[in-house]
């Protein structure tokens, strides 16, 4: 192992271990397998490729929903194959937790092969003019104001700086996050809009600017364009509205502006979950989008509910005079919904949908044709009347890990959430099943630790039906 963990750089293809194994196909039978992986073999990952590089920088990134990101830059340097230039730094309190700051020399890895990373400082390096990472009192792009999070990370109100793990601009006309929340909107896993990637998002926006920014040239926007109007979700939505114009811009042709705006009109009918989750609310990702989608029938259903209908796991740890308080009536668990958030969470979000900036995109949404209507719901009287999918999945809760043979993680997702599943990306004591494929990490070490049942490959092929096997 010792000798390939050289060679090993030498392959034209990446690897990151070795599998250790018994050849006698006799022995191996005798060994037997578990749930998880035979007996007869066993995996040695290596060590992560470690480099030394000098920082030089730190950007502070903002992103769709104002949280502020400090990223490394760094003398280039080659990692697992690669050129890199840049790193997370995950957050302010771990480059204060580690003493990191400019001009330093840092250790950098790939955490997972993939993700370049800041292990830590080379302290007998520092020189005399290292200077501290100072993270930024305002938002570096707006000027808007920043919130801590959570309050024991702000020193202002006594914390300790340290335990800060993220520094969030407030401002919801920031541009930054305006910029972000549309190219998340468009994306594939949202409302798959195809055409309307980060640097078409970034070229329409640039119409804006004024005619003496050299961004405009930078981005191909010719000074006899007009504005196109591109601030808001329904923007997208009324691009047919600004052809000409479109059509004045370097690289957009008839053909490639006429896709973009039948990808725009095919959005309209992607429905209530694939909105919510397009639209970047803070704990609602595209799980929780379908958990909401499946239990209202469509967005005036959903703003109608209360917010305790909306936690059942924190609902049902309540004492009668605490859930009666909660809901003015003797509130039953068949009262709330399974909508996958919790006593924290569902209050943020509950509030969120009913806040004005909320209720005028809905309504412009609307204005625009999208369709604020549920495919997934499935009625309570439906489930009671055994019309829910008579599966093993139905009604649990399922958390995907690893690399699978068979299937692709998003298409496995939509089969089981179709099986009455509902999809979680972590783990936790309401997990009911852990599907580990090849190098599951620390989701399957937590799942073990809490009792979760675990199934390898071959278990959810045999749990599928026949139709949702591969062929």
């Amino acid at each position: 192992m010792e000798d390939f963990a050289t060679a090993r750089h030498d392959h034209p293809y990446a690897t990151d271990g070795v599998v250790v194994r018994v050849d006698e196909w006799a022995l191996q039978d005798q060994l037997g397998v578990t749930s998880k992986s035979p007996r007869w073999a066993i995996a040695y990952k290596y060590p992560a490729e470690r480099k030394t590089t000098v920082l030089l920088d730190v950007l502070h990134q903002v992103g769709k929903t104002g949280k502020i990101t400090p990223r490394a830059v760094m003398e280039p340097v080659i990692l697992a194959g690669t050129k890199v230039t840049h790193a997370t730094l995950h957050n302010y309190g771990q480059i204060r937790k580690k003493d990191i700051r400019l001009g330093d020399t840092i250790e950098v890895e790939k955490a997972g092969e993939i993700i370049p990373y800041v292990v830590g400082v080379v302290a007998a390096k520092r020189g005399s003019n290292a200077e501290r990472i100072v993270p930024p009192a305002s938002c570096p792009e707006c000027d808007g104001t920043v919130e801590i999070e959570p309050p024991e990370g702000d020193p202002s109100q006594g914390g300790d700086a340290e335990f800060e793990t993220v520094r969030r601009c407030v401002n919801p006309e920031c541009p930054a996050q305006i910029r972000e929340k549309l190219i998340w909107f468009a994306g594939r896993k949202q409302m798959d809009i195809d055409g309307l990637g980060e640097s078409t998002v970034d070229q329409i926006r640039a119409t804006a600017l004024d005619q003496d920014d050299p961004k405009r040239a930078e981005l191909g926007v010719p000074e006899e364009c007009p504005v196109i109007p591109l601030n808001h979700f329904a923007d997208v939505f009324e691009l047919g509205q600004h052809r000409d114009a479109l059509l004045t811009l370097n690289r957009m042709g008839e053909k490639k502006v006429d896709n973009l705006l039948a990808g725009i009109e095919s959005a309209k009918s992607r429905g209530l979950a694939r909105v919510l989750a397009g639209m970047g609310i803070r704990h609602v990702g595209s799980s929780t989008a379908k958990a909401l989608a499946r239990v209202f029938p469509d967005l005036e259903s959903l703003l109608e509910a209360e917010v305790w209908r909306l936690m059942p796991n924190a609902f049902n740890t309540m004492s009668a005079d605490r859930r009666k308080a909660l809901s003015g009536s003797d509130a039953k668990m068949d009262d709330v919904y399974e909508t996958g958030l919790g006593g924290g969470t569902a209050p943020v979000v509950h509030a969120y949908l009913h806040s004005p900036a909320a209720r005028d995109t809905f309504r412009r949404l609307a204005e625009c044709g999208v369709d604020l209507t549920s495919s997934d719901f499935r009625s309570r009287d439906s489930a009671i009347a055994g019309e829910a999918p008579d599966s093993p999945f139905t009604g649990k809760t399922v958390v995907l890990t690893g690399t699978l043979a068979h299937f692709e993680r998003t298409g496995l997702s939509e089969i089981l959430e179709s099986l009455g599943a509902r999809v979680s990306g972590s783990v936790s004591r309401n997990t009911d099943i852990l599907i580990a494929g090849e190098k599951a990490g620390s989701k399957l070490a937590k799942a073990e630790s809490l009792g979760v049942e675990v199934w390898d490959e071959a278990g959810l092929l045999d749990a599928l039906p026949p139709e949702h096997r591969p062929s």
